[in-house]
């Protein structure tokens, strides 16, 4: 199990964890290296941090904020892309979206940046190709609450145009 507080706090931290069945445990340190050490007042701060259990609150707050921004973004898509197939919903902090096969993903996502909307073209994910058809991966961790309904706007509105 392989574990970071880069997406929880800060990536900026460079705290981290690696647990191995004792057989794969010289395997991995040759793979990996010498482990990175963290600054000792980095260290120390992250354990004053976790023994009163104020990491295990900022976990369950932050898991309860991300929910509610995922429900908002999937009920948004739901309304405005009725057509569309939402995967990978119950986790993580990325959707997939499936779209219509007459849909040109890459003129979505250079029309969604272009209105300043970063999504990905499932395409670039894929190993090879297969019956799913055209989709788009997007990520919700780093928007705002408040930037929710705009992003789905503009999402739907290069959708739209990547129609015409």
């Amino acid at each position: 199990m392989l574990g970071s507080l880069s997406k929880t706090l800060s990536p900026a931290l460079g705290i981290g964890w690696a647990v191995a069945p004792p057989a794969w445990t010289r395997p991995f340190r040759a793979t990996v290296g010498p482990p990175a050490v963290p600054s000792p007042l980095d260290q120390l701060t992250f354990a004053a941090f976790l023994e009163p259990g104020a990491y295990d609150r900022h976990l369950r707050a932050a898991r309860k904020r991300f929910r509610l921004r995922r429900d908002r973004l999937v009920r948004g898509l739901a309304e405005r892309l009725p057509d569309a197939r939402l995967l990978g919903v119950a986790a993580g902090l990325h959707l997939l979206v499936h779209l219509d096969g007459a849909v040109d993903c890459a003129g979505v996502v250079a029309r969604a940046a272009a209105a300043g909307v970063r999504v990905a073209n499932l395409d670039t994910y894929r190993v090879r190709d297969d019956a799913a058809g055209p989709g788009l991966v997007l990520g919700y961790g780093n928007l705002t609450d408040g930037q929710v309904e705009e992003a789905v706007t503009l999402l739907v509105a290069a959708v739209s145009e990547a129609l015409r």
